[in-house]
């Protein structure tokens, strides 16, 4: 069981290892996760790159993918992606020069402007072209999301899929408002 005292980033990383090897169930560290949120509410002391939107993302780990039998909306990917995060491993995939990145990569308080909306097809997802998003909720109106942090042509661009508006539309957000590269952006990721 685990104790309901401030996690640190040690123990942070110790839980979510805990869930991927199966020390831990999804129920018990969503249990863990609610005692602390009654205790700290949004206050809890941990960094973003010691993991606290991870943490608060453990209010969906036990949460079902579309009903989906043995499928979580919080996947093992998505685990490990915070593991990976949170120890500051860099990302090593660039496909068409778009770039990868991890949160820890990019500067959070660059303004990302919402550029253009597109609807998202089966066969022609970003998973499909070898770019896993992130699930988890990034913001404290708990909006359940996917995402991911791309870099092209010196530019960092955002992509978001809401999963509270059961829609496939994906939002691309960017630090440029360059028209021109956005669109070399789209067409280099063949997002339409």
């Amino acid at each position: 069981m685990l104790l309901v005292k401030t996690p640190t980033r040690e123990v942070l990383l110790a839980v979510l290892d805990g869930v991927l090897t199966g020390l831990r169930s999804r129920d018990e560290v969503f249990s863990w996760y609610k005692a602390l949120f009654e205790l700290h509410g949004w206050e809890l002391p941990l960094s973003v790159g010691e993991g606290y939107w991870y943490f608060y993302s453990l209010a969906c780990i036990t949460l079902a993918d579309n009903g989906y039998a043995d499928s979580h909306f919080i996947r093992p990917s998505d685990l490990q992606e915070y593991i990976q995060d949170i120890n500051q491993v860099p990302y090593q995939i660039t496909i068409n020069g778009v770039q990868r990145l991890r949160s820890f990569q990019i500067n959070l308080a660059q303004i990302q402007w919402p550029l253009t909306v597109y609807r998202s097809q089966p066969g022609n997802t970003l998973l499909d072209k070898g770019l896993r998003p992130v699930r988890g909720i990034f913001e404290q109106g708990q909006d359940l999301v996917e995402h991911i942090h791309l870099r092209f042509e010196g530019k960092c661009y955002l992509i978001i899929k809401q999963f509270d508006a059961f829609s496939d539309d994906m939002m691309i957000l960017g630090e440029s408002r360059d028209k021109l590269r956005l669109q070399r952006f789209i067409d280099a990721l063949d997002l339409c």
